[in-house]
């Protein structure tokens, strides 16, 4: 399962919540499906979505959405890897684009 099969866009927070941006290079965030439900759902109904901020955004800066933090690594969401920062919490990893073990 890919990025791009969960819809991934990148995001840029505003003072307003977030947008959605065309480049990596714009970005400070990630917006996708959650792989699980994904999986579990067999597509996106019922899937809800997932926003993993890069560490540049402190916490409680979010707008409500606060996860972990992760760096994004890549220039596209075709290449995409996303690394730990300080705390992700995640259940599954993001590589070269695709999801790897993701949790049973």
């Amino acid at each position: 399962m890919t990025l791009r099969d969960l819809e991934a866009t990148f995001i840029q927070r505003t003072d307003d919540g977030w947008r959605h941006v065309d480049a990596i290079a714009k970005a400070d965030g990630l917006h996708f499906l959650c792989p699980k439900c994904f999986r579990d759902n067999k597509g996106a109904i019922g899937t809800h979505v997932i926003v993993c901020w890069s560490p540049k955004i402190a916490a409680g800066m979010g707008h409500g959405i606060e996860p972990g933090r992760w760096y994004l690594r890549g220039n596209s969401l075709d290449d995409l890897s996303l690394v730990a920062g300080s705390s992700s919490g995640a259940h599954f990893f993001v590589t070269n684009g695709a999801i790897d073990r993701l949790a049973a």
